[in-house]
């Protein structure tokens, strides 16, 4: 499966025929008009990333790091124990982490739970997100 960078338009890969003719993603609408989806005939493919892996819990303090890079409220052991937990992650799945929660829904997060964290590996209980691995 192939998507357009600019439109978000669906394909399937090569060698299926890209001039409309049912190449596009199950569901998806037909091109407009003349064939050309919403970027004209500019579209941008590249490869859909796939998931590798699903329900990884992150503690709070791998989520910022995770997310913004940000490790100054960390002391420097901690943020030691969490970038190579992150570094760890990347290296095992060979992807990249990306984010499986929406703190608006409630959907994803855990306030408080006891499972060690699968990034730094702290068994403190507290605050999880939800992160899934994408190549």
């Amino acid at each position: 499966m192939y998507i357009c960078r600019h439109c978000g338009d669906r394909r399937l890969p090569p060698p299926h025929d890209w001039a409309g003719e049912h190449d596009r993603f199950p569901g998806a609408s037909e091109p407009e008009t003349g064939g050309l989806g919403p970027c004209g005939d500019l579209h941008d493919w590249v490869p859909l990333p796939r998931v590798v892996v699903v329900g990884l819990r992150l503690c709070q303090d791998c989520v910022v790091a995770s997310v913004n890079g940000d490790y100054a409220g960390l002391s420097p052991e901690r943020a030691n124990e969490v970038r190579n937990g992150l570094q760890r992650l990347a290296a095992r799945y060979g992807g990249r982490l990306v984010p499986d929660f929406d703190p608006n829904l409630n959907d994803g997060i855990y306030k408080f739970y006891m499972r060690q964290c699968d990034a730094c590996g702290t068994r403190l209980g507290g605050h999880r997100a939800r992160f899934v691995v994408m190549a």
